[in-house]
């Protein structure tokens, strides 16, 4: 997606790795957001580091001009002297010197470009950066580098050879005594404290061709800056500086160094110059946010820190520069190819927007990686800080990234939760404690019921696309146990005691309250969990409880009319039934609403988003529908008419997410009257409940509408207005976001069971090309008028049925034609197919 001026001041690409941290590339080509400090770091700059470009004895900063508010930005409580409102712009945006007057942002996650121009009658040279970070399918290591790529290319539109500099500054972060500034292999700038966090600028040319300098001036005022820029035009290599001895412990600012490399453009020429920041964060770290759980783990022998996954890979930021360095065709090569198949995919481009942006997450601080490897996240975070914390399970439900991209990390998570969170009762407490290690105990906070069957589904689906049988057999057990937690007499909750096939007790959900009484949204689910459950345990053969499930199954499918009234799914409740909470001490006062003489936070006739959300992940995951299909097209078409609207018609004293005439789909609402105080956050449009209604919308038939609602969320987040790159509900880079990559396995109608060796795809008409993935194995779908093509570009498969509609007459691997078997949409063969490898079928 291209954004141009106004457009582009709400933008921060976030480059880095998996857990790693990120670097953020701003819409006019500065660098903000460093949150590589085991932190989030929103709006933040690192003093004057920046790039810029000298030719001729005259000069030009790598970034476009500088965005509005001109007056200083207002944070309240802030009052840093002399910076801030009132203040002018920041000093570090260095908007004072000569920079380019336009630019333009192309952003095709995980690849962004930033063009440079209309200083062409002053200065000859012309400039485009190109930036990212290793993202390929299936490397999890790799992903997880500490890295950020800037590629600039300089084309001299002169008609004279332009003696020509590259320059890039890099402030040390750490003003405490021990500090260092080294250049090492005269082409690492290194900074560095001596606890051993440093980061390195390295440039990837020949070291010939690069001078540096240590340190910059060190002075008061502006003198650092005044020397540096008469270094700068003075043109030339730069001539070292460095400061040692008790000098070097009485500066009382930040030091800053520099890298330049020097080359000559003939006219017309063009040459890319490459650079790359690594950093490397030794500092453990720890949990800062609640002591309770600190506590928990001294009494149990837990260690209270822990260090970032990259420290136990590379072993410090120069080790992360030498690996990118020697896998650079290969590293780039991948991320580039994934970048091109799915843009390059013929969905509508907002369903590319959307489902490739969210993938920015991955990258941002709301993930970790602990050192064994295991994926943690936060909900989101905030600007330095992380916003709810423990792979919390019914927000990250929804995320569809890390399961089809880096299903190894995704498995993790899911492990985590299995071997902590779940109690010896078999509840599923939500939210993952930290330090690492913690396990969750029966007096913890309420497990969610959402969240519980969500967990059975994804390990389900994540079996599926794994296909390891010992990794079920493994967790098995456990799962097992939660299942029958929601029939124990443990389970204070009293989800379904008799075995009903309807959750009927109090349901902790993902809008924070509790429902009471059955419902779709959590019947879906429910349903979905004991489909999955009873394959798993047929799997493994415990055919007893397969058959258990199967039968309380059966009884909920048939009790699911009750919670249909003709329009959509609703909650049976009788709101003002106060007996309703009698089971519990602790509800009257939460639940009860004297005045109104109802019950609170309850759905009740309403048509809430998630009405069908357990059906959608059945489908998607190929557990199979567990809701009559016309019931559930009817719900979503009403939630298509009713709750997808525009906020100049809605009334919404909850979290403004959309304004003015922006358009969105609200949480719930009401044909007839309203509940006094009815369902949290009601009013509310937040994108990752969107992502699901959108990809279910797809799944059903309804392409139209979905791009519809999918064009209304990404007009939202048009780099004006909010940053594309930076979808935000409780807190920034929010994970239930990552719902939106379920688009593109809901367009390609794409099924998958490793555990036999079969793909499939169903695509809508229209689609012909699009990229499909599995994490371990990816490629492109391609359909002619008469042959499907199954191409593959990374990994491998040992595929034993291919699931295509039509008639199959020929099969051929590579041009060569091979044996195959059809019955019905199925193609029965032996394959081994790896990078590079097309299957082609013929059909008519």
């Amino acid at each position: 997606m291209f954004y141009s001026q106004e457009r582009t001041q709400e933008i921060s690409f976030p480059l880095g790795g998996i857990g790693s941290g990120c670097i953020g590339l701003s819409g006019n080509g500065r660098l903000v957001d460093w949150e590589i400090f085991n932190r989030s770091n929103k709006n933040s700059l690192l003093g004057n580091t920046h790039f810029s470009i000298t030719s001729n004895g005259k000069y030009r900063l790598l970034q476009g001009d500088c965005f509005e508010p001109y007056t200083g930005k207002y944070r309240k409580g802030d009052d840093n002297w002399p910076h801030g409102f009132g203040w002018g712009v920041e000093g570090e945006q260095l908007a004072g010197l000569p920079h380019f007057r336009n630019h333009c942002f192309n952003g095709t996650y995980p690849v962004a470009e930033v063009e440079f121009s209309g200083e062409e009658e002053t200065f000859p040279i012309q400039a485009k950066l190109t930036a990212w970070s290793p993202f390929i399918p299936g490397m999890e290591r790799e992903c997880s580098l500490p890295c950020a790529v800037l590629e600039y290319t300089f084309t001299n539109h002169g008609i004279k050879t332009a003696e020509t500099t590259v320059v890039g500054v890099l402030q040390n972060p750490w003003n405490v005594p021990g500090h260092k500034n080294r250049i090492i292999a005269g082409n690492r700038l290194t900074v560095s404290n001596p606890a051993g966090d440093e980061i390195s600028l390295t440039a990837l040319e020949h070291c010939e061709n690069i001078s540096g300098q240590e340190y910059l001036y060190r002075g008061g005022w502006q003198d650092s800056l005044e020397m540096y820029l008469n270094d700068l035009k003075a043109g030339g290599r730069f001539q070292p500086r460095t400061y040692s001895g008790p000098e070097a412990e009485q500066f009382g600012g930040y030091d800053h160094g520099l890298l330049a490399v020097h080359f000559t453009l003939a006219p017309g020429e063009e040459k890319t110059i490459r650079f790359a920041f690594t950093w490397h964060m030794e500092t453990p770290r720890k949990n800062d946010w609640n002591p309770y759980m600190n506590e928990r783990a001294e009494k149990n022998n837990i260690p209270l820190t822990w260090k970032n996954y990259y420290s136990t890979q590379w072993k410090n930021s120069g080790a992360s520069a030498e690996e990118l360095i020697s896998r650079f065709d290969e590293l780039r090569n991948g991320t580039f190819l994934f970048r091109d198949l799915l843009h390059r995919s013929d969905l509508d481009p907002a369903i590319i927007d959307g489902a490739s942006a969210c993938l920015s997450t991955l990258k941002s601080p709301t993930c970790l990686r602990w050192e064994d490897g295991t994926l943690w996240g936060w909900e989101g975070v905030g600007t330095s800080w992380g916003s709810c914390e423990g792979s919390c399970i019914h927000v990250w439900n929804y995320a569809m990234a890390a399961c089809f991209l880096f299903p190894g990390l995704e498995r993790s998570m899911q492990e985590s939760h299995l071997k902590y969170s779940v109690d010896a009762f078999g509840a599923a407490h939500f939210r993952l404690q930290l330090p690492p290690g913690l396990k969750a105990e029966p007096s913890d906070f309420r497990p969610c019921a959402d969240g519980q069957f969500g967990l059975i589904m994804k390990f389900y689906r994540d079996w599926k696309i794994c296909g390891d049988q010992e990794w079920l057999k493994r967790w098995y057990p456990i799962l097992k146990s939660m299942m029958e937690y929601i029939w124990s007499d443990n389970n204070a909750d009293c989800w379904d005691p008799g075995k009903s096939g309807l959750i009927t007790g109090r349901q902790h959900h993902t809008l924070d309250m509790e429902l009471f009484g059955a419902n779709g949204w959590i019947h879906g689910f429910y349903l979905g969990a004991l489909a999955a459950m009873s394959e798993m345990a047929e799997s493994v053969e415990d055919h007893p409880f397969a058959e258990e499930c199967k039968a309380v199954l059966a009884k909920g499918k048939s009790l699911t009319k009750t919670l249909f009234n003709g329009e959509h799914f609703i909650q049976k409740i009788d709101l003002k039934d106060r007996s309703v909470l009698e089971k519990w001490d602790d509800t009257f006062e939460a639940y009860w609403n004297t005045e109104a003489g109802e019950i609170k936070y309850q759905i009740g006739d309403g048509l809430e988003i998630d009405s069908c959300l357990g059906e959608y992940f059945s489908v998607l995951f190929g557990i199979g529908s567990v809701f009559d299909p016309a019931m559930t097209k009817q719900t979503l078409q009403e939630i298509y008419r009713r709750n997808f609207i525009s906020v100049r018609e809605l009334e919404n004293p909850w979290r403004s997410y959309a304004v003015n005439d922006e358009k969105g789909v609200c949480i719930c609402t009401w044909n007839g009257e309203k509940p006094a105080i009815p369902l949290p956050y009601n009013s509310e449009m937040m994108n990752g409940f969107e992502w699901s209604f959108a990809s279910h919308l797809i799944l059903s038939g309804e392409m139209t509408k979905a791009v519809e609602v999918v064009r209304a969320i990404r007009d939202r987040y048009d780099g004006r207005k909010r940053n594309p790159w930076n979808e935000f509900e409780c807190g920034n880079n929010y994970a239930r976001s990552m719902a939106a990559f379920g688009l593109i396995p809901a367009a390609l109608g794409f099924k998958f069971d490793l555990t036999r060796g079969m793909i499939g795809f169903d695509p809508e008409k229209a689609i012909s090309n699009c990229f499909w993935s599995l994490g371990s194995v990816w490629g492109k779908y391609r359909k002619s008028a008469d042959s499907v093509e199954i191409a593959i570009a990374f990994g491998k498969i040992s595929l034993k049925e291919l699931q295509l509609s039509g008639k199959t007459e020929k099969v051929c691997l590579n041009g060569v034609e091979i044996p195959f078997s059809a019955n019905g949409n199925s193609i029965m063969l032996e394959a081994e197919l790896s990078a590079g490898d097309v299957l082609q079928i013929f059909q008519h």
